[in-house]
């Protein structure tokens, strides 16, 4: 399995597997990390943890304004979701 920092290395490495005459996901399956590129680029619908951005983006500007106002801020953990494909 191949588990890639990104979706565009994910789709570079379904790529290089082709040419390599490996079967994606029969020989090996490939997840990519971001869900930020379409799953339906290519011939092959992409596995991907897709990320929340927008939900990232607004504790990130609720954090800093707390920040500015000189008050205390906790780390916070945003949930994720697997978006299945074709590839795993």
């Amino acid at each position: 399995s191949i588990f890639a920092i990104n979706d565009d290395m994910a789709m570079g490495a379904i790529e290089a597997l082709k040419e390599a005459k490996l079967k994606v996901p029969q020989q090996i399956s490939v997840v990519g990390f971001d869900g930020a590129s379409s799953p339906f680029k290519r011939d092959i619908q992409l596995s991907s943890i897709e990320i929340n951005y927008s939900k990232i983006c607004s504790i990130l500007v609720s954090k800093l304004q707390r920040l500015i106002e000189g008050k205390q801020v906790r780390s916070e953990v945003v949930a994720v979701s697997f978006r299945q494909g074709d590839s795993s």
